[in-house]
């Protein structure tokens, strides 16, 4: 049966800086930004000529690593990535891995949101990195391994929203509480034929809980 499907952070679900705004280095490195600026925005599936958060670029080699044992994901390599030449935030190519969005809150940073986005799988509906991630539990663990050290989060929210909608405001903090937000796709919906869609978005946050060598 032919299949096609989205990929797990779908064209619905866009990203965009707002006009005449920027992620500076300090952003980049986790501090927090000018009290009242502006933060990247997210656009409706409306806006046909919005940026989209799932647009895929080749990974190079991995920076570091993830751990969700709770899905029995171990070790899913974890690429740094930017926006592309169309202002749109990169997610790696390959779905075994996710991609860390160098304009949210650092591995070193000490506060602040990280954003790490995944796929659910690919056109094969074959799984991605981020496959039942709808399945995680408020107290499971997440590992972040990077240069020779770890982090550990705990996590403490799940989120399901419209992918006509938008993502948690809580996301995108570059100050406050450390924490790490996963985001990718669900409620997958298939349609006579096989194909299939998703209709929301999910995020999972965690906190800091520990750290250290690996």
């Amino acid at each position: 049966m032919r299949r096609v499907a989205a990929l797990a952070v779908a064209p619905a679900l866009t990203v965009a800086l707002a006009m005449g705004s920027s992620l500076s280095a300090g952003h980049a490195s986790g501090t927090a930004g000018d009290e009242g600026a502006q933060r990247p925005q997210i656009l409706t599936a409306e806006a046909p000529s919005a940026p989209v958060m799932g647009r895929t670029v080749a990974p190079r080699r991995a920076k570091g690593s993830l751990t969700l044992a709770s899905i029995g994901k171990r070790n899913v390599p974890l690429h740094h990535v930017g926006t592309t030449k169309g202002g749109d935030v990169a997610v790696p190519a390959d779905v075994s891995s996710v991609g860390w969005w160098k304009g949210s809150a650092s591995f070193g940073s000490k506060e602040g949101s990280s954003i790490i986005a995944g796929h659910v799988s690919d056109t094969s509906d074959s799984p991605g990195a981020l496959y039942e991630l709808t399945k995680v539990k408020k107290g499971d663990r997440i590992v972040w391994r990077q240069g020779g050290k770890k982090k550990v989060f705990k996590v403490t929210k799940k989120t399901l929203t419209p992918r006509t909608g938008q993502l948690p405001e809580r996301i995108w903090r570059l100050a406050g509480p450390r924490t790490i937000n996963l985001v990718s796709c669900a409620k997958k919906v298939t349609s006579e034929g096989g194909f299939f869609h998703y209709t929301h978005n999910i995020t999972i946050t965690a906190k800091l809980v520990k750290k250290g060598k690996r």
